[in-house]
């Protein structure tokens, strides 16, 4: 077995290898994630399609790439917000809180039709 199969979705014919990891759709390739011509493939021989993701998308090269040390941003000029919702920033000025407008939910259901004039 060469690992070459062909998709045909209406009138457009796609080529997928499977050993060298390609689509004619190129989005394989580019994404490094099986495009739907390779999944459909994949899923006909009975395979996973999750074998055939890249690895960097995978969680142990994730941890790998993650693994090192983040160092948090010091944040002295943040405003505080106090429990009773007003804002103090650094240099003490006081502001009220912003909240979002309060809603009044519609009585009812939207009408289906317009009523003609």
């Amino acid at each position: 077995m060469n690992g070459i199969f062909g998709v045909s979705i209406g009138t457009t014919f796609l080529n997928v290898d499977i050993m060298k990891r390609t689509c004619t759709c190129r989005g394989w390739e580019m994404l490094g994630i099986p495009c739907e011509h390779v999944a459909a493939v994949i899923l006909s021989i009975g395979q996973n399609v999750v074998d055939f993701v890249q690895d960097w998308y995978k969680f142990p090269m994730q941890e790998l790439i993650y693994s090192g040390s983040f160092f948090g941003i010091e944040t002295h000029d943040m405003p505080m917000v106090a429990n009773d919702g007003l804002v103090q920033s650094i240099t003490d000025e006081v502001f009220l809180s912003l909240n979002p407008p309060h809603t009044k939910r519609p009585p009812d259901r939207p009408r289906k039709k317009r009523i003609e004039s």
